[in-house]
């Protein structure tokens, strides 16, 4: 199975579908606007609600250790998000390091891994003394290289904030450094995912992977069948003109070239399906306690980060489907505190056809 424009081909197909979202559809989906800001002050908890006109000076202040104002924030917050998967912890920004690096273009396929042995040289912490997330800034063409935005706390600073924020309740999905612009910072644990409906969270996924293969479908299918009307007018217009040499000839090259387009909509569509054939399946072997924050994809190569009650079972449980090979854990599983499941990151290959002959 060949994957190598894999990524050109969703970005095709996501930029033609996003032309016929509407704006109005577009701002319901946006995260950004629907996030809950919250900071600790002393015994308070300064929180910034969304849609709050002023964003940056106007947080409603909560005395959350005291009973009745804990109910009455834990109230109010269920009224955006029961799972609390919207609410970031906000940290002051002379509480962590935000660095602007540049990177080799080749470091891009394992960004994640290089910048943890960066921690090293560009902060006076140990990669196992933070949380750090990242940002691609730019990419510089000419010069082979990358601009990307560090961000970096040391967990002895968050990780106090999260225990004491989870005895009241409270379960940041997001951590990040204070900006300009609240709310639009990095996120320091990209792991991190709230104790809700797990079940339903796993047929959620799955129904959002049926729509997505449905509008691949519709996407494909529509240029498609406007070529294949375009390809039949033109044979019939290449009998019509057999009176006619030059006419004929035009019309044969202009038909050659349709039947060029064709062949490439069609290497299109198999390449799609493949895509869709590794979705489908990791949807089938994932269990239901598992979840997924990133997939990457790369020629056979996938990587999967995410959080599972038993990580280490999903190694035999992606090997046993007969599709992958090479299952392993790219970086050892640790426990997220907020939410007590094992983190993890694993590598596996796609077996192809012709290897499984």
């Amino acid at each position: 199975m060949q994957l190598s424009s894999e990524s050109s081909i969703i970005s095709w197909w996501l930029q033609g579908l996003g032309m016929l979202v509407p704006a109005g559809l577009k701002n319901l989906f946006n995260p950004a606007k629907k996030r809950i800001l919250i900071q600790l002050q002393n015994d308070h908890l300064a929180v910034i609600w969304p849609g709050q006109k002023n964003r940056k000076s106007d947080p409603e202040l909560y005395a959350f250790q005291q009973v009745d104002e804990r109910k009455k924030l834990i109230k109010k917050l269920n009224k955006y998000s029961k799972d609390q998967h919207n609410l970031v912890l906000c940290i002051p920004e002379n509480k962590g390091l935000r660095n602007m690096l540049r990177l080799p273009v080749n470091a891009e396929s394992d960004l994640a891994s290089i910048l943890g042995f960066e921690i090293d040289r560009q902060t006076p912490f140990s990669p196992d003394q933070v949380y750090y997330g990242y940002r691609l800034i730019s990419k510089n063409k000419s010069a082979n290289t990358l601009n990307v935005e560090l961000n970096v706390i040391p967990r002895k600073i968050i990780d106090p904030l999260l225990t004491k924020l989870a005895k009241a309740g409270l379960k940041p999905h997001v951590v990040e450094l204070l900006n300009d612009q609240p709310g639009s910072g990095i996120n320091v644990l990209p792991g991190s995912v709230s104790n809700g409906d797990q079940k339903g969270t796993a047929r959620t996924n799955k129904l959002l992977l049926l729509v997505a293969i449905a509008l691949l479908g519709i996407a494909v299918a529509i240029p498609f069948k406007n070529l294949e009307s375009e390809i039949k007018q033109t044979e019939l217009a290449i009998e019509e003109a057999k009176s006619g040499a030059l006419e004929v000839n035009e019309l044969r090259l202009k038909w050659e070239k349709l039947q060029e387009k064709q062949a490439l909509i069609n290497k299109k569509i198999q390449e799609h399906r493949s895509v869709t054939r590794i979705l489908d399946e990791l949807t089938r072997l994932i269990p239901d306690d598992t979840w997924l924050t990133r997939l990457h994809i790369r020629g056979n190569t996938i990587r999967l980060q995410g959080e599972s009650s038993a990580a280490t079972a999903l190694i035999s449980i992606i090997e046993k489907s007969g599709h992958f090979s090479g299952t392993r854990f790219q970086s050892p599983v640790t426990t997220n505190i907020s939410t007590g499941k094992d983190r993890f990151q694993i590598t596996t290959q796609v077996i192809s056809p012709e290897s499984s002959k």
